[in-house]
């Protein structure tokens, strides 16, 4: 009798409790069963850099079209996904018609009792919460079967930096979600004075161009067509760094964030090399976004950006007879190998369905073991076959007292984003949901101190487990305090200074009271032998930061009290915190209504997604090379004077030149006078003091140098501090 009622429990639990990273369901409120993927008709993203974190507005038209649902009654829109724990998601938005309603922020009891309460009276509700690190859930009600509903979701995506570029994933598991892809995603950035020109490393055809707006001044802009929308993309910058730093404030609010990069500030040991172990495993049934040319491009990406010819990797798959080995023998991890690796595998033979996860994990801890050398072994796996409550403690059993464990680190990504299954307490023991494998991939990686990552896109997941499993490790810590005051409430991204990769990057948002200089003291302790850096940074060095800052701080505050022991006091810290900054927490959620059920129509709130006009003065800020005339500006940054010069490629004289200046907005601001500056050996100099066509001192931020002449024309972008 108690084995049925077990299993009858089970059976509902897992018919019940499935559920995805990214999965976009339509769902009829009263008949439960009837449930379909979900349509998203227009996407459009927003972005601001904002240096440790990009602000990302994700704005989303979701239909039941294509789901073959029927229904006489209003559906429910369902959007389960997942953001890199990092992440800081702090608005939500739900169009009401034609009225935007920003969303309120409650505790999280409240808000559910709210929004099932007005569902039951079939009236407008949003609700967005926090499921877990990482792990968030939107729903909308009602959804005609032949209407739409549109929503914003706004969010604070960690940046990753390194000395060339700074990069971060944008949300296309979430996009990819939908039953039938939108037409184009329409992608648009504001760009503070630190920042060049955006592009998306995957699509390096897809420029970005000006436009403006009165509303919201200039921004770039690029729509991504259908066939492009890969499983995987991203949106990079050059990187704004100043001798391996970087370093933002906000005055008014008193908080700070600063970028340090070891590699460029001390010398690191070499370190031992890193012998990898890479394991691919797929199953087709539990991704709906991720094909195999996506897993497999994404690796090749990240195994060229991390790995170096001291290193080693061997790549396998999974397959119907165990391990399937992908390449003939280890190979040193220099570009040339990488890349004749990947050129030749053909994705739909080398990734079978049905492959052996566990028969192929310990063939390859037999390896380790015969070959008696230690290993990381890089597990890329969405299986869930792993997961049933019965077994699992005896196949970890198994694993960790089977020859080659003590030699391996396991470094897990989960790129499962379908088919989830949930196991309640009821098994754990404890209030933790674990999802699908979760619970085998946490104590696998936890037992041979490796680690384990499952929120997130695919390439940031494979970014962090690749930067895991450096083995140059050590304490690090980075001290901030003020010349003329103090730093405190300091927050590390990643939390741990112990025990971590010395080669990663480090990243600290903290309040701070007095003036600048800012001081910081940077040392790294490997193997127990110290190494220092000290550094202080100018008023005029660190860059301007807008009222974000205050939901970066509070972010990671909440981020802090999430990841410790959590009694009533720190919960009801949290809720506080939470409610007072406008950041979502475990314990607090968004909630959007109707203006007439008390909702508030956000007035000021601009749709920056139809805003737009015509491109500025011409197209995107065109690099050397490709414009009629030549045009440079040193310094920039510039403080109080710039020198711009100006020439033609063959050196030919310039006539009828004219210099015009305007600001971030599209306006004009200033005309400088040719007659001003020298010509020289073929080139034109002339320095402007900052100041307008007034005579004032214009105001820190971005500005644009339109140039032309009867010979040609060229364009400069200048950040002034």
């Amino acid at each position: 009798m108690r084995t049925t009622i077990l299993t009858t429990t089970l059976f509902l639990l897992l018919a019940a409790g499935a559920m995805a990273q990214a999965t976009l369901t339509v769902i009829d409120p009263d008949r439960t069963w009837m449930l379909r993927q979900g349509t998203v008709e227009e996407a459009s993203i927003t972005i601001e850099p904002q240096g440790i974190y990009a602000d990302v507005g994700l704005f989303l038209t979701f239909s039941a079209e294509g789901s073959g649902i029927t229904s006489n009654d209003s559906l429910e829109v369902i959007l389960d996904f997942s953001l890199p724990e990092e992440a800081l998601v702090y608005d939500s938005w739900l169009w009401v018609e034609d009225v935007i309603v920003k969303a309120d922020i409650l505790d999280r009891r409240t808000a559910t009792a709210i929004y099932e309460e007005i569902v039951d009276r079939r009236q407008d509700p949003s609700i967005l919460f926090k499921k877990g690190a990482g792990r968030y859930q939107l729903r909308i009600y009602p959804l005609p079967t032949d209407g739409a509903r549109r929503v914003k979701i706004s969010y604070l995506m960690p940046i990753d930096w390194s000395a060339e570029a700074v990069t971060f994933e944008l949300p296309m598991e979430i996009i990819n979600a939908s039953m039938q892809a939108p037409d184009s995603l329409d992608v648009r950035a504001w760009m503070g004075p630190e920042w060049g020109q955006p592009y998306i490393p995957e699509l390096p055809d897809q420029a970005f161009q000006w436009y403006q707006s009165p509303e919201l001044g200039l921004f770039l802009r690029t729509l991504i067509p259908q066939d492009a929308l890969k499983g995987s993309l991203s949106f990079a910058m050059d990187a704004p760094l100043n001798n391996g730093v970087y370093v933002n404030r906000n005055d008014s609010l008193k908080i700070y964030q600063a970028v340090l990069l070891p590699e460029q500030l001390l010398s690191l040991p070499e370190g031992p090399g890193r012998r990898l172990m890479v394991l691919l495993d797929y199953k087709a049934d539990n991704t709906n976004n991720l094909e195999r040319a996506d897993i497999l491009e994404g690796l090749r990406s990240e195994l060229l950006a991390q790995l170096s010819p001291a290193d080693t990797f061997m790549i396998w798959a999974t397959s119907l007879t165990g391990l399937l080995p992908l390449m003939a023998n280890p190979e040193a991890g220099e570009a040339a190998n990488i890349e004749a690796v990947f050129d030749a595998l053909a994705p739909e033979t080398v990734l079978q369905e049905y492959g052996d996860l566990v028969s192929s994990v310990f063939e390859i801890l037999q390896r380790i073991y015969d070959e008696g050398e230690p290993a990381s072994i890089l597990l890329v796996s969405n299986s869930q076959d792993e997961s049933a409550p019965w077994n699992v403690e005896d196949l970890i059993d198994g694993i960790t007292g089977s020859p080659g464990f003590e030699l391996a680190d396991f470094h897990i990504i989960d790129y499962q984003n379908t088919n989830y299954y949930e196991w309640w307490d009821w098994w754990s023991g404890s209030e933790f949901d674990w999802v699908g494998n979760e619970f085998f991939y946490a104590e696998l990686s936890r037992l041979s101190g490796g680690s384990y990552r499952r929120a997130g896109q695919y390439r940031y997941k494979l970014r962090r487990a690749l930067e895991a499993a450096d083995p140059l490790r050590g304490s690090v810590d980075l001290y901030a305090t003020l010349a003329g005051g103090l730093c405190y409430n300091r927050f590390m991204l990643g939390g741990s200074t112990v025990n971590v990769p010395l080669r990663r990057p480090l990243y600290q948002v903290g309040k701070y009271q007095g003036s600048f200089p800012l001081e910081l003291d940077y040392a790294i302790v490997p193997d127990g032998l110290p190494q220092q850096a000290s550094l202080s940074v100018e008023a005029q060095q660190a860059y301007a930061i807008d009222t974000l800052a205050d939901e970066i701080w509070a972010g990671n505050y909440l981020l802090s009290l999430e990841g410790s022991s959590q009694g009533d006091a720190t919960v009801e810290e949290i809720v506080e915190t939470s409610i007072n900054h406008r950041v979502l927490s475990l314990h607090t959620a968004f909630l959007c209504l109707e203006p007439n059920q008390g909702g508030e129509p956000c007035i000021g709130c601009i749709d920056p997604t139809v805003i737009g006009g015509p491109i500025l003065i011409g197209t995107d800020e065109q690099q050397r090379g490709e414009q009629e005339l030549q045009a440079q500006a040193f310094p920039n940054p510039f403080y109080r004077r710039v020198t711009l010069t100006i020439g033609h490629p063959d050196g030919r004289a310039l006539s009828g030149l004219r210099i015009t200046i305007y600001d971030s907005m599209g306006r004009l601001v200033g005309l400088l006078a040719p007659e001003d500056g020298t010509y020289r050996n073929g080139e034109f100099t002339l320095q402007w003091d900052g100041r307008g066509a007034d005579g004032r001192e214009l105001p820190a931020g971005l500005y644009f140098v339109a140039i032309e002449s009867q010979q040609g024309r060229a364009q400069l972008k200048l950040a002034k501090l």
